[in-house]
């Protein structure tokens, strides 16, 4: 029914369930929440929840007041929000590479608007993105466009969901109408995980998607797992005109809780979450942070 193949080589799906929970209301919206995922246990890279997606998760979770609301009270450590949203609309969010959406669902379900994005050409991932929007209750639609100026969103708004696929680096009449829709904020989990050349693509896209953002203020969150084979993510950005504000490194957590996804120190891997905007928009490279995540 979600599109997989019919036959003996039909790849069993499996749910589960990931929660989210503050133990006070550090940020808008609920102090728990829930998200169901759908993933073949199969390192199949659309269909398994890579460590990233968890890190990058967890960190949208503690920093929600940053990314959904600006008049929200300031973060930790008196860092102001980088989206100046209207309080009267949701944010408007793009995972790039979504899989199995752990991070696009979980801002879906905090109220963003969110659109799930993955690679045209894997139907059986956006067929499975589908499924686990129903499965979150979140209403598919189409992306959805700006309110009018002054206006209020429409009431539905921030449960809704859509799906659709994009090919990275093109600038052809899908990605530019995709694009106009002025995404506030755009995140990818362990997008940096191919050849130099895939890695450009992604940067392409992503100036493309911030260039089209509100006044120029989009900004490009991503979690990304440490190899051998990574260019200098610094010097590629700067190629394109990006250029990182922030950089959250493992190690601890500025909360006080356990690092319980299996993705931290504990595990062996290294995963940073980074920020990145427009080079016109970022802080001077003297003055870059770096945080325990």
């Amino acid at each position: 029914a979600a599109g997989w193949c019919v036959g003996p080589s039909m790849p069993t799906v499996v749910t589960r369930v990931q929660s989210f929970t503050s133990s006070s209301a550090s940020g808008p919206g609920p102090t728990q929440v829930s998200v169901t995922l759908r993933e073949v246990l199969q390192a199949d890279y659309g269909l398994y929840t890579w460590p990233a997606s968890f890190v990058l998760a967890r960190h949208l979770w503690r920093h929600r007041a940053r990314y959904l609301h600006a008049q929200s009270p300031l973060p930790p450590r008196g860092i102001p929000p980088p989206l100046a949203l209207a309080p009267s609309r949701p944010a408007r969010v793009l995972e790039l590479g979504a899989g199995t959406a752990l991070p696009g669902l979980l801002l879906a379900k905090l109220g963003a608007c969110v659109t799930l994005t993955d690679a045209v050409h894997q139907p059986e991932v956006l067929a499975n993105l589908e499924a686990a929007c129903r499965v979150n209750s979140l209403e598919i639609s189409g992306p959805a466009s700006p309110p009018p100026l002054g206006g209020r969103a429409p009431a539905n708004l921030a449960r809704s969901i859509s799906v659709c696929g994009l090919t990275w680096g093109t600038t052809d009449a899908a990605a530019l109408q995709l694009a106009s829709h002025g995404f506030d904020l755009v995140v990818g989990a362990d997008v940096l995980y191919s050849r130099g050349r895939d890695f450009d693509r992604l940067l392409a896209t992503v100036r493309l998607l911030l260039d089209h953002s509100e006044g120029g203020a989009g900004v490009f969150v991503t979690a990304y797992q440490h190899r051998s084979a990574h260019r200098s993510l610094e010097a590629l950005i700067q190629l394109w005109g990006l250029e990182v504000r922030r950089v959250w490194q493992p190690g601890g957590d500025e909360d006080g809780h356990e690092d319980e996804d299996g993705a931290g120190p504990s595990s062996g891997l290294t995963v940073d979450v980074v920020e990145i905007v427009l080079a016109s928009r970022s802080i001077s490279r003297c003055n870059l942070k770096h945080d325990r995540l």
